[in-house]
């Protein structure tokens, strides 16, 4: 029986072998190594050989030799094939863990690889002569490199100024002097008319009034609208402007009939002066924050021009004032209480407090600012754009042809042809372009950086 036992234990008796953490059946042995279950052809074909040299084994026509063992080539064996163009590899097909899955990248931002897996949005690396497809400029801060150096596309919101974009002030916040779309401080306004605007008075940002040919718009907040006035002709043109007192105290000029409505109280008026001496022809108006005046005249009427001011109740005309000879072409209020008028022959007559008119014999086709001592002059002659402290000019350095000029405490602003926008801090006047491609014709600031503009096509900007 015992004889039998000792059989029967020989036949039963396992020929696997243990290598490491692994079991190795009888065919294979344990590597040099001794971690790993291999087969003895695998040691034969490299026994000897240093890692990376090629081999072949029967099922393994294109190998490399790895600690004495043919293995098959290829990404996430663990041997870096330079030949096969191979920039590392850890022994897996996993991104994310220094090594990409194709063997083709360490992902490092800069190596001109694009690795998606760890973040990168791009990557043209750090050799100019050898730039990925797709890429110009090596990963840098500079205008229109399509890369910057943390491996982020170049975009709208990161501080550089790439083409296409007026504006790049490192966010994507709109209302901040850039738009969140990099188009410039300006976002073009969705306006229900086609009209040349140039009228524009506001309350606030969230209630404004446009004027423009046919056309009197009110925006809300939301939208622009249509606005009816009902004390005025269906054949009514608005293009001698708007001003308010307030929200609920708005005053257009008819340029068509000459007249003067008031929306007050929700409801329309016509508060015409009465024709006195023939001055019916009333085209301009502007004020300040407790005044309000009109300029017109009668050019039929030996060119007569004329002024008048708002008592509260009705308008009361100044005629054949000083050197007010001619018909108005402008009209502003500074916040002291001064009244400057361009009249037809386009010079600039101030009306004093006390109640007497100078000539300050400068040519001009508007003027405007915050006060006296302190406001612009669009020059007609030159064509040029003049800040004043009353007495002396300073020529702004910036070419435009100016049509609008306002003003706060602390700024001004001058707009005019082929969509030309300065700002200006006296005597300083940086240009501001816009998308925007049209002749600008108003401007009313509510404060330093926040006005709204009109012009040609129907064209609003705030």
């Amino acid at each position: 029986m015992l004889a039998v036992g000792a059989l029967l234990g020989a036949c039963v008796q396992s020929s696997t072998k243990q290598c490491g953490d692994f079991t190795c059946s009888e065919s294979s042995v344990c590597s040099p190594s001794g971690d790993r279950c291999v087969l003895q052809s695998q040691l034969d074909a490299c026994r000897g050989m240093s890692d990376g040299t090629g081999c072949s084994i029967p099922g393994i026509s294109a190998g490399v030799c790895l600690a004495e063992v043919c293995i098959a080539a290829g990404c996430g064996n663990g041997i870096l094939e330079t030949a096969a163009d191979e920039v590392c590899d850890d022994g897996n097909l996993i991104s994310g863990d220094g090594c990409r899955a194709d063997c083709k990248s360490q992902e490092m931002c800069g190596d001109g690889v694009t690795d998606f897996g760890v973040g990168e949005g791009c990557d043209c690396g750090s050799d100019a002569n050898d730039l990925p497809f797709g890429c110009t400029h090596v990963n840098s801060m500079d205008a229109n490199a399509e890369c910057r150096p943390n491996c982020s596309p170049g975009r709208c919101g990161d501080g550089i100024l790439d083409v296409g974009e007026i504006c790049d002030d490192g966010n994507n916040k709109p209302g901040d002097g850039c738009r969140a779309d990099c188009a410039g401080r300006w976002t073009r306004m969705a306006s229900p008319t086609l009209s040349s605007l140039s009228g524009v008075w506001a309350a606030s940002p969230t209630d404004a009034w446009v004027t423009g040919g046919n056309r009197v718009l009110r925006w809300n907040g939301v939208q622009w609208n249509d606005v009816t006035v009902t004390a005025a002709p269906s054949t009514e043109l608005f293009n001698g402007g708007v001003f308010g007192l307030a929200a609920d105290d708005v005053f257009v000029v008819g340029t068509f009939t000459g007249h003067v409505y008031r929306f007050h109280a929700n409801a329309w008026t016509d508060v015409t002066p009465p024709n006195v001496s023939g001055i019916s022809n009333w085209q301009h108006i502007a004020g300040n924050a407790t005044s309000v005046w009109l300029g017109g005249g009668n050019s039929n009427n030996g060119g007569q021009g004329a002024v008048a001011p708002w008592n509260g109740n009705a308008f009361t005309i100044y005629t054949g004032i000083g050197e007010v000879q001619d018909p108005v072409q402008a009209i502003w209020v500074s916040n002291d209480g001064f009244v400057y008028v361009v009249d037809s022959t386009t010079f600039v007559i101030r009306r004093n407090l006390d109640g007497s008119w100078t000539n300050t014999s400068r040519s001009a086709t508007n003027v405007g600012g915050n006060t006296s001592t302190d406001y612009i002059v669009l020059e007609k002659t030159q064509q040029k754009v003049f800040f004043t402290n009353g007495s002396s000019y300073t020529l702004v350095n910036e070419p435009i042809i100016g049509q609008a000029v306002a003003s706060t405490a602390d700024a001004s602003m001058v707009v005019g042809n082929d969509s030309a926008i300065l700002v200006c801090h006296n005597p300083t006047c940086k240009s501001e372009p816009t998308d925007a491609v049209a002749h600008l014709q108003g401007v009313f600031m509510l404060s330093a950086t926040r006005a709204f503009i009109v012009g040609a096509n129907g064209t609003i900007l705030y």
